[in-house]
């Protein structure tokens, strides 16, 4: 690369930093006119395309870059990035393995690579990667977060719990983590603590829409249906397709004799989300309860094609069409 291209460069380099895509882009397909295998300005118009959500494009240009110069752990890892973007978990881990082989401290590709094995079902696998991650990196909150979902998943709950708060006493403003947490409180049966950590997630993101949907939770399991009720319209108000949030409105409503407005609720579920086989279960259910016992039989025959064992649901359809006659 000659003084001139090194000049554009430094002003690719710059618009880049500057999140001034257009002008950065411009610049690296001029230098790539001149010179079409610069690994450097191929690595950089690939993340800008990434940047832009040409992810295709974006890891076609990055792959050009890692064949031109295999030896770069960040353009290795870049690609494993982009392609556990587009799916394609082996190519992304095999990338990151890559990465690790070049630079074996790389605590960023280390995580990536858990992600990628938990993405893949390997959990004892990405545990240990998160693990790796935060050895070289003690203070990295994200794999602490990554570690707790990974030991979440595998049902070790109180190790989910200490991996969460480690990773908000390095970053107490992780909304992500602090909503984590309240998820791993509730499966252990700390309904009080578990709303506390939703709350806490809101209070840094208001519109968080699955931590006022599982407010929401949290709250009717704590016998609070009014405020339950408030927090999933909050989800809705975020997010007015919501399926499960339209879903959990419905029972929340069922419960407090609020028939024709859960059945609402959950018809705007199915709307969203028509496979939904709870929802259609419960749609019967309220149904049933309305004295529309045609109708109650028709959303229960519509869950059980969807899902063929379904005890409840045939409990469910038999009831009525005893009430039939």
């Amino acid at each position: 690369m000659n003084t001139g291209e090194n000049h554009v460069l430094r002003a690719a380099v710059a618009h880049f930093q500057a999140a001034r895509w257009a002008e950065a882009k411009a610049l690296c397909a001029e230098i790539l006119s001149a010179e079409p295998r610069n690994a450097v300005v191929l690595h950089l118009l690939g993340v800008l395309h990434c940047r832009e959500g040409e992810v295709a494009k974006g890891a076609e240009l990055i792959g050009e870059a890692v064949r031109v110069q295999p030896d770069n752990p960040i353009a290795q890892y870049d690609l494993g990035q982009m392609r556990l973007a587009q799916g394609r978990l082996e190519d992304a881990a095999a990338a990151f393995a890559h990465a690790l082989a070049l630079k074996p401290d790389f605590a960023e590709a280390h995580n990536s690579l858990g992600n990628t094995r938990q993405n893949q079902g390997r959990l004892a696998d990405a545990v240990a990667a998160f693990e790796r991650a935060i050895k070289v990196k003690p203070n990295f909150a994200e794999a602490h977060n990554n570690l707790g979902n990974a030991l979440k998943e595998l049902g070790k709950l109180e190790g989910a719990v200490a991996s969460y708060r480690k990773a908000l006493a390095i970053k107490p403003d992780f909304a992500e983590t602090h909503y984590n947490l309240g998820l791993a409180l509730k499966d252990l049966g700390k309904l009080a603590e578990a709303a506390a950590s939703y709350h806490k997630a809101l209070s840094l993101e208001p519109d968080y829409a699955e931590a006022h949907n599982n407010l929401g939770n949290a709250l009717k399991e704590l016998g609070k249906p009014d405020e339950a009720i408030a927090s999933y319209r909050k989800a809705l108000a975020v997010r007015p397709n919501y399926a499960e949030a339209l879903y959990n409105l419905g029972l929340a409503l069922k419960d407090l004799g609020e028939l024709e407005e859960a059945a609402a609720s959950y018809r705007r579920a199915l709307a969203v989300k028509p496979d939904y086989v709870e929802v259609h279960n419960s749609l019967g259910n309220a149904l049933k309860d309305l004295g529309k016992l045609e109708e109650a039989v028709a959303s229960y025959h519509a869950a059980l094609a969807i899902k063929r064992e379904y005890p409840e649901a045939y409990n469910n359809l038999g009831n009525a069409l005893l009430h039939l006659g």
